[in-house]
């Protein structure tokens, strides 16, 4: 019998999605099982919330469930069945049967069952007891089986034969068989990397024999009483790895090749050591004239590739200018830096020119970027060139800008090519072709021939098996894992390494107990939420979903624009800005934005399978214009294509698709900061940890608090002093509407500008944030650069490359010396941090700091003398998608230093840690706000802010206005002219509202809701008449399908003018009428559409919500489904002590 159980409202739940979703006769029947397959990955959400680990996808989601509930086995051969087929389903031209959904709907019933012990209700009852039990699929043994995706379940004989070692495993392949598999060297050790519940990919295996084998569950991991874990028998088909087998694990976490070529030192595979990944992710991202050196040598690479007429000096100056910041730090440290790039990038250049000369190609593909889910890899190669009359010949040149060994090749380059022989040979059916590398130093042999053999192949990717497996390590907070970054631990250590080995162990052992685990936590913390933006987590697939869902799923989950057409007359192919206009396929909803980096590629028409576009280059860029009609993409590498290329590549009559790209570069800032932090000096540290109390200086104070502001209030003006006093650091609380940017920042900003000589550095989360930053700088008249791209800011005349174009580099580090104020986003800044040791900025001020996870920030405040944090705890906190229960902390020493959630902000910990320890200089909030009228701000004034927010204008105490809606409801069948009366009367007299919904039975959309939202925001536009404006009414709802439902209803005029849209993406705006839609019919959503504080009491979800409406509030939801939450019971209590309940 199951521990864990449903509730009796979560199983109605689940039984009335089961019954919408069978007895919707208009649905076509593979849309069906998707949408059943959506409902268990759900269920299985619920029962595993509380599990530390992350799972890679449903199926071992699901064989974790069956193995820790015990599941009879007709539940998981049913369940399993209907998994195979579900994943049909999501195929082009699939064949599903109505009885096959029935069968798979009984499966999903049978689950809900279990963990509930309910009963279906009529009619659906009825129909599953009729559905017919999937029949078990007939299998032959193969004597040869290509690939196989296995699920691992436990080990069995670790022996040797013959002198060579193997290990044994048992596991489920994800059609369900179960299978025994011998692994020969050299993959034996996967014994020690694996894990219960992991994936593998096995390529090429031969079978041996029938045998009978104990099924196992390692003791380990199990989570059963022993009793009820012995083990049965059962015959199982023995197979092997072969000489030609490939062994990989986790292939959905794709590995950067340059990373796994970095750990390769000497011969594998005794020179390899993954411990140079584990380190290397902490080490700092330096300016080196190598890395500069190698920068210039691609640009002149690729130059030449495209006219090999090309001047060295104009090339050379157009690549400096590619990244200014880099030469000028260079310049900074030696300045005969430029100098001597020059004299080494014109070597490099003749070099190049002269052997382009000697080959020849039809078709060459600059910096193509390949990913492999078979290999779990990806990469940029330099240069593939192909040939006409041989399209299966594919040659990889990868150009190397240092020098050269004296024959053969550096090893680390070897196995870079290696990889990318495996990435080719993936993306490639039948591939041929050589690989090289080409040291342009090199005059006399510059071309180094790597063979593409087999057993290199292996090698390093055995390799990449035990690095994947420390990131795993590292994510279970395994003290061993650290532990190994010491001399006397790490293995083989190259000359440059050896030196960062003892200076990571020095600085670790220096660091107090507290500071160690600190690093601990989060360094595993960051790898987990890296591990799941790769491969997965509750809150989707993360990037793997990119290969492992189908278009259908994607657009229903609206993180695609698919079937999107190329409009070759508005397009711009020699920058490659290329313009495509939405079809009537195209979901209008797909969640994109300006600025987004994506992937690019074509959907042929002719190829069933909805994965070839892995079959050759990912093209990335970002979206440069969207639109309700059609979005414009710009390509980042505008040379990776010739004209030929160009030409074939986009055709008119081939659809496209748009899909988000994924950088893990955030995490690396993220691991470097933290060691930051423990490079930091002792004061700083204890600082940063809440251990120290701050320092202010009284002189200062007094003197900003006697000088006269004009355009700032009273309170306003005490809060600069104190922030302007700092010495270590100042927490400004800014509640909603009460100016934290428009006034508060712009005072700092004109203070440090006008009363002292310091250079000052703005930074925020978010581009609308930043750009709040500089409209409030031009409103102060200040001169500032802003760091970014021009499409992602409605500033682009203060972006640093806007400014400097057409100028020198002397005319740039001019600009830059002499401008005191620089704004960026954060992640801007870790991608430029060569601006830090060009230019000293002696105050640091962060806005949204409320919305930045810890290791995000602890490291940049450790460089700097002081630092200002603009926030509120009490709206929404940064987005993390790891499971909860790994975000939890229940160390003592951590505990008792305000550590007990990795989520929480550091502006929140240390608001928290000197409210406790009465240190009340060190933060300071501002009470007046000038946004809501006082009837809206009452409710989370009261709730959320302890009453202390006060209204700041007159406007925000006037009487309501009547409301004079002249329309009548009948457009709506459902809403009675009585009804739509008392909501008019209600109106007249408040300014908050809930109007009371009807019972429904969907998920994530309210049909009821859609249409009063659309009737609400039509009556208000047309009582607003020529007042109206794009500022004047909003509409927020939690989910995608709510918000396709209200836009549906909503006149078309009114698309542009009224933005409908989740309150994440509403935080930081304002409207003078709000209308919020909760769209929930089940209790079991409450938990997605709140957002609750570590003490439960603070709602941020419905805080942030309420506080977007200057005027009026409108709300619509089911009053007896939000009254299970303790703070929605409350907040419609308080409505209808108000009067504002319309039931």
């Amino acid at each position: 019998m199951a521990t864990f159980k449903l509730t009796q409202e979560t199983a109605a739940y689940f039984y009335k999605e089961i019954d919408e979703i069978v007895f919707d006769e208009l649905a076509q029947q593979p849309s069906q099982i998707l949408a059943l397959r959506g409902m268990l990955n759900e269920l299985l959400h619920i029962i595993t919330a509380d599990e530390p680990q992350l799972f890679t996808d449903l199926y071992s989601r699901l064989l974790f469930v069956a193995d820790k509930y015990t599941f009879p086995g007709y539940i998981s051969r049913e369940l399993q069945a209907f998994r195979r087929i579900a994943t049909r389903a999501g195929r082009k031209n699939a064949n599903i049967s109505h009885e096959t959904v029935q069968s798979a709907a009984r499966a999903l019933a049978l689950l809900v069952f279990f963990f509930s012990e309910e009963r279906a209700p009529e009619p659906l009852r009825t129909l599953l007891l009729q559905a017919k039990p999937f029949t078990k699929e007939s299998s032959s043994t193969k004597t040869h089986i290509p690939l196989v995706r296995l699920t691992v379940q436990g080990f069995g004989l670790v022996e040797s034969k013959h002198g060579r070692a193997f290990v044994e495993l048992q596991g489920l392949t994800h059609e369900g068989e179960m299978m025994l598999v011998r692994i020969w060297e050299p993959w034996h050790d996967l014994e020690q990397l694996a894990w219960e519940f992991c994936t593998l990919h096995i390529v090429n295996i031969r079978f041996v024999q029938t045998k009978t084998v104990e099924i196992l569950t390692p003791p380990s991991t199990s989570t059963k009483k022993q009793s009820q874990n012995e083990p049965t028998s059962e015959e199982l088909s023995l197979y092997e790895t072969t000489a030609d087998s490939i062994v990989i694990l986790e292939p959905d976490y794709l590995l950067d090749v340059t990373d796994l070529a970095e750990c390769v030192q000497r011969q594998l595979p005794a020179g390899g050591n993954p411990r140079i990944s584990l380190l290397k992710k902490f080490l700092p991202t330096e300016v080196k004239m190598s890395l500069v050196s190698g920068s210039i040598a691609n640009y002149c690479f690729d130059a030449l590739l495209s006219n090999p007429d090309a001047n060295f000096d104009a090339i050379f100056q157009e690549a400096l200018l590619q990244k200014p910041l880099q030469i000028i730090a260079l310049q900074q440290e030696n300045k005969e830096s430029v100098n001597l790039l020059r004299m080494h990038s014109l070597t490099v250049f003749e070099n190049i020119r002269a052997l382009l000369q000697t080959l020849s190609w039809d078709k060459a593909s600059i910096e193509a970027s390949f990913i492999s889910p078979l290999y779990g890899l990806q990469g940029r190669l330099d240069l593939m060139v192909e040939y006409d009359d041989d399209p299966h010949r594919k040659t990889i040149v990868e150009l190397k800008s240092g020098s050269a060994p004296a024959n053969a090749t550096w090893e680390n380059h070897a196995a870079q090519v290696t990889a990318y022989n495996l990435l080719l040979d993936s993306c490639f059916r039948e591939r041929s072709g050589d690989s090289c590398i080409f040291y342009a130093r090199d005059s006399v042999r510059p071309l180094r021939n790597i063979p593409n053999d087999r057993q290199s192949k292996q090698l390093l990717l055995a390799l990449r098996n035990r690095i994947i497996a420390q990131e795993h390590s590292l994510s279970l907070r395994q003290p061993r894992t650290l532990q190994e970054l010491h001399p006397q631990h790490f293995g083989l250590m190259p000359t440059f390494i050896e030196a960062e080995v003892n200076r990571f162990a020095q600085t670790f052992a220096q660091a107090s107990s507290l500071e160690r685990k600190y690093f601990r936590v989060f360094a595993a913390f960051v790898n987990r939420e890296n591990w799941a933006a790769r491969c997965g987590s509750e809150r989707g697939e993360g990037f793997s979903g990119l290969w492992r869902k189908s278009i259908v799923e994607k657009a229903e989950e609206y993180s695609i624009l698919a079937h999107l057409e190329l409009n070759a007359e508005e397009s711009d192919f020699t920058r490659l800005h290329l313009h495509f206009h939405r079809t009537a396929q195209t979901s209008p909803l797909a969640n994109f934005r300006v600025g987004d980096i994506i992937l690019l590629y074509p959907l042929i028409p002719e190829d069933t399978d909805e994965r070839s576009f892995l079959r050759g280059a990912m093209l990335k860029g970002y979206i440069k214009r969207i639109s309700r009609e059609s979005v414009t993409v710009s390509l980042r590498n505008k040379q990776m294509l010739s004209a030929h290329s160009t030409r074939t590549l986009f055709r008119s009559e081939v659809l496209w698709a748009i899909e988000p790209d994924f950088f893990g570069t955030e995490f690396k800032s993220q691991y470097e900061s933290l060691y930051d932090f423990l490079k930091a000096p002792e004061r700083k540290r204890r600082l940063l940890m809440g251990l120290e109390k701050p320092v202010f200086n009284e002189e200062i104070r007094q003197r900003v608090k006697n000088t006269r502001w004009n355009d700032i209030t009273e309170e306003q003006h005490e809060r600069l002093a104190e922030a302007m006093s700092a010495e270590d650091y100042y927490l400004l609380q800014g509640p909603p509407g009460t100016g934290k940017t428009s006034r508060m920042l712009k005072s700092m900003a004109v203070h440090l500008h006008a009363d002292t000589r310091e250079n000052v550095l703005f930074l925020a989360f978010t581009n609308r944030a930043v750009d709040e930053i500089c409209d409030a700088l031009k409103s102060a008249s200040l001169e500032f650069i802003r760091l970014g791209s021009k499409e992602s800011t409605s500033h682009a005349d203060r972006v640093l490359y806007t400014l400097t174009e057409g100028q020198s580099l002397e005319e740039t580090e001019q600009l830059f010396s002499n401008t005191r104020i620089l704004v960026s986003t954060i992640s801007s800044l870790l991608k430029n941090l060569e601006v830090l040791a060009i230019k000293q900025f002696d105050t640091l001020i962060i806005d949204e700091a409320s919305q930045v996870v810890e290791p995000q920030l602890i490291g940049l405040l450790a460089r700097f003398k002081r630092f200002i944090l603009i926030g509120d705890e009490k709206q929404l906190p940064a987005v993390v998608v790891q499971p909860e229960r790994g975000v939890a902390v229940r160390d003592e020493e951590l505990n008792e230093a305000g550590i007990f959630d990795l989520r929480t902000s550091i502006f929140e910990r240390l608001i928290t840690r000197c409210k406790a320890q009465g240190w009340t200089e060190a933060f300071g909030i501002i009470s007046k706000q000038g946004r809501m009228h006082s009837d809206i701000a009452t409710f989370p004034n009261t709730a959320f802010y302890d009453g202390v927010l006060s209204p700041l204008t007159e406007r925000q105490t006037r009487s309501v206005s009547p409301t004079l809606f002249e329309d009548s409801a009948a457009a709506y069948s459902d809403i009675s002219e009585q009804e739509w009366h008392r909501v008019k009367n209600t109106l007249s007299s408040q300014r908050l509202v809930f109007w009371h919904s009807e019972e429904e039975h969907q998920t994530k959309v309210h049909e009821g809701e859609a249409r009063r939202a659309a009737l609400l925001a039509e009556a208000f536009r047309k009582e607003l008449g020529d007042t109206f404006h794009e500022g004047s009414i909003g509409i927020i709802t939690p989910f995608r399908a709510q918000i396709a439902a209200i836009y549906r209803l909503l006149p078309a005029e009114l698309h542009e003018s009224i933005s409908v849209d989740t309150v994440e993406r509403y935080q930081g705006s304002e409207r003078d009428i709000i209308i919020l839609s909760f769209a929930v019919n089940f209790p079991s959503q409450l938990r997605s559409v709140q957002s609750l504080s570590t003490n439960d009491k603070i709602d941020r979800k419905l805080n942030v919500a309420l506080t977007r409406a200057r005027e009026r509030m409108v709300v619509l939801g089911r009053a007896e489904i939000l009254s299970h939450s303790p703070i929605l019971r409350r907040f419609i209590g308080f409505v209808q002590s108000q009067g504002g309940f319309v039931g």
